[in-house]
């Protein structure tokens, strides 16, 4: 390997100099296997794009002194691994056993570095720096809010299976709800899989998500409740889906994520609106200052959240392990549905608003008092920041 000082692409530490990110990636080799129905190379192609990088058969005469980014076409990796490989010239992306995945080298080196990769192992005077994929992106997914460390394998037709279970188990946030985080994996794991060989989008599973939402809104207001609550627990099914569909095959987008986090936003307060209606008085639920503590209750909990990530620049969810353990049963849609749904099946549909109102107010006092102590440790100088990068 070139030594550390003989390298221009290292600072004094010996640890990698950021630079210009590369703006072309290629492919080396061919490969028939595929994960979740999508070949290892389209879904490279597919997060590359996202991050502004062309895929081209061979980099462009203009691209002779920039960075570029190769690939073998049966390498597997997380968007973060792509990010940090294409700001560091000389680095390649090897697994633990030193099988080399990516490298990012000067156009003019292409044809030299995609003989390495065709390699099982890095040569020691290779010219490149070998690095994990922890090595190079770490262990802390923000994104995501958990720790997970960085990402990257070889697909192969025996290691297919497990990959697919790793994307999918990736796919899933740290810190969610109770149903999100016990209830679902199984289920959606399935529902992902069955998306995948029908060919059924993440947009169209959010777009039936938004009709069982409206389903719900529409029984509720007449008072069928517990059919509306069928629907309302298909909603929250499908927003799992669309969201892990959309990361296993590499097809997320802005407007994808907008769409599913837009249904998500407007159609509970709707729901508890319309719960209101059906009940037609009946009390203790049904009275017009039990709506209004509903919906001021629900309202001001996203105004406390949003105060704490204007503050500090991050979710209050995510600020202590506290935090991100109350998040499983804070008022938010689900957790509001499973008290609705119990509550209703033991004493009716107007104690469960009479309970779930009890749960906003709950949940909102210790947000309150969070962002209240938090406010407090600032003064004193403490960093607020996330528990989930102590570590990583």
């Amino acid at each position: 390997m070139m030594a550390a000082e003989n390298r221009p692409d290292l600072d004094m530490g010996g640890a990698l100099k950021p630079g210009g990110p590369a703006r072309y990636a290629c492919f080396v080799g061919r490969n028939a296997v595929t994960l979740w129905h999508v070949s290892p190379a389209e879904r490279l192609r597919r997060q590359l794009l996202r991050q502004g990088i062309a895929v081209t058969d061979s980099p462009p005469a203009a691209a002779a002194g920039e960075s570029v980014l190769l690939f073998r076409s049966d390498a597997v990796m997380d968007d973060a691994v792509i990010a940090a490989l294409a700001v560091a010239p000389g680095t390649a992306l090897v697994l633990p056993e030193g099988l080399p995945l990516a490298l990012c080298c000067n156009g003019a080196e292409v044809p030299h570095a995609a003989m390495l990769l065709e390699m099982e192992t890095l040569p020691d005077r290779s010219g490149f720096i070998p690095a994990t994929a922890v090595q190079l992106a770490g262990s802390h997914n923000a994104q995501l809010r958990k720790r997970q460390e960085a990402y990257a394998a070889q697909a192969t037709p025996a290691a297919a299976p497990r990959i697919e279970r790793d994307l999918f188990d990736a796919s899933y946030k740290g810190v969610t709800d109770v149903v999100t985080k016990y209830l679902w994996p199984d289920i959606a794991f399935h529902c992902v899989r069955l998306c995948t060989r029908l060919g059924v989008s993440p947009n169209q599973v959010t777009l039936v998500s938004l009709a069982f939402a409206v389903a719900a809104l529409v029984l509720f207001w007449q008072g069928a409740f517990l059919s509306g609550l069928v629907c309302a627990w298909l909603m929250a099914l499908l927003d799992t889906v669309d969201g892990k569909l959309a990361r296993v095959t590499a097809t997320s987008s802005k407007w994808g994520n907008m769409f599913d986090h837009g249904v998500d936003l407007i159609a509970p307060p709707l729901w508890w609106l319309a719960w209101w209606v059906g009940l037609a008085g009946a009390a203790p639920g049904g009275s017009t200052a039990m709506l209004a503590a509903v919906l001021i209750g629900h309202v001001t909990g996203k105004l406390v959240e949003q105060a704490f990530i204007s503050t500090f620049g991050l979710k209050i969810h995510v600020w202590r392990s506290f935090d991100s353990r109350f998040r499983l049963f804070t008022a938010r849609r689900n957790p509001n549905v499973v008290i609705l749904t119990a509550v209703t099946l033991l004493a009716g549909p107007s104690v469960a608003y009479a309970a779930m109102l009890v749960w906003i107010y709950l949940s909102l006092s210790v947000h309150v008092a969070r962002y209240v102590y938090a406010l407090g440790e600032h003064r004193k100088g403490a960093p607020i920041r996330s528990w989930l990068e102590e570590g990583a």
